[in-house]
């Protein structure tokens, strides 16, 4: 699924990114592609690939976070695409969708920057403004409001593509200033699921480079 689509992909005149660039752009939609909707059995048997398995190694390797991706690992190939698709539908409606009332974990930034939990807030119009800058907009196939922690996300990606660097600066910056207070909410309420430990495993994620852009100060863990 397309998040956010450029209004100038084909321009002939477009930079080039950099190849550490494009690395960062293609795990950051990774995990935007996984929050955006209930993940498809397509995409289910990507995360099941030798691929990705070997990715997630790597990854966690690299981050220190060894244990952690071990457990997303197991947790894609615990089932089949098909029976995990079932089971994922359920969690992701249940948890992000308002399914369970009290017990949901809204993804929106709105919801944790507003002291009355409102959606639609100014993270909303702010991120709107982000991607404009970007020159990027959200797919109309996408219903969800541009604050949402996947479309962040794919604006973060297109940054980095871009190498729009006070642009990464300001995204990765917003992001912590509000995934921990989610990653808290999940831990309570579904802390074994997989949902919660890409949370935590994306917020190590970002820390890592998020020092580049002058925003350690704002890293919880």
């Amino acid at each position: 699924m397309a998040v956010v689509q450029s209004e100038a992909s084909f321009n002939a005149e477009r930079q080039m990114t950099s190849n550490e660039d494009q690395a960062e752009a293609r795990i950051i939609d990774w995990f935007a592609r996984l929050f955006i909707a209930p993940p498809s059995i397509e995409l289910l048997e990507e995360c099941q690939s030798h691929s990705v398995m070997t990715f997630l190694g790597e990854f966690g390797k690299e981050l220190g976070a060894t244990e952690l991706t071990k457990m997303i690992a197991d947790l894609f190939r615990s089932h089949s695409p098909e029976v995990l698709n079932h089971q994922l539908s359920q969690q992701y409606i249940s948890l992000f969708d308002g399914a369970s009332g009290p017990l949901s974990v809204p993804p929106y930034e709105s919801y944790y920057r507003d002291e009355n939990g409102r959606l639609f807030q100014a993270p909303y119009v702010e991120m709107l403004d982000v991607l404009q800058k970007l020159d990027v907009s959200v797919s109309a196939s996408c219903k969800e409001p541009a604050d949402h922690i996947s479309l962040e996300l794919a604006a973060l990606a297109e940054a980095f593509r871009q190498h729009e660097q006070k642009v990464i600066a300001d995204v990765t910056s917003r992001l912590f200033l509000w995934l921990p207070e989610m990653s808290s909410a999940l831990g309570k309420v579904a802390g074994h699921s997989l949902y919660a430990r890409l949370v935590d495993l994306l917020i190590i994620y970002l820390s890592s480079f998020s020092r580049l852009y002058g925003n350690q100060d704002n890293i919880k863990h």
